[in-house]
């Protein structure tokens, strides 16, 4: 016994509703991969993840020296802004180039929450 299902096109009418559906998955992974071309989504997620490791040693470390001076603390949290912002400067100008800037919010928001979850 021949399967006859596995020598059929697409073209024909046995099986529309599969058949359309594998042609609308095929055309949005076209225009997927086409969208990302050039690693530029890769790109600017690793560079966001670098940038959230910085902010969160800004923002956060700090807290494991409360006995330093305010004053001190505060230049070493500016210091490691300046290394966030190293990362984070090309990230948003790469990923720009794809998303809007809503959309880079909203994965530079969700690789936080995903960094900083208990």
């Amino acid at each position: 016994m021949t399967n006859s299902v596995s020598r059929m096109n697409c073209d024909q009418a046995i099986l529309p509703e599969p058949c359309q559906l594998m042609r609308e998955y095929f055309e949005s992974f076209v225009a997927f991969h086409s969208k990302f071309q050039g690693g530029s989504l890769m790109k600017t997620t690793s560079l966001l993840v670098i940038s959230n490791v910085f902010m969160n040693l800004a923002w956060y470390g700090h807290l494991k020296f409360r006995t330093e001076s305010l004053w001190i603390v505060i230049l070493a949290s500016w210091g490691l802004a300046f290394f966030e912002y190293l990362f984070q400067v090309p990230a948003n100008r790469i990923g720009a180039t794809h998303w809007s800037v809503p959309q880079l919010k909203v994965l530079q928001e969700c690789i936080t929450l995903i960094a900083t979850r208990d």
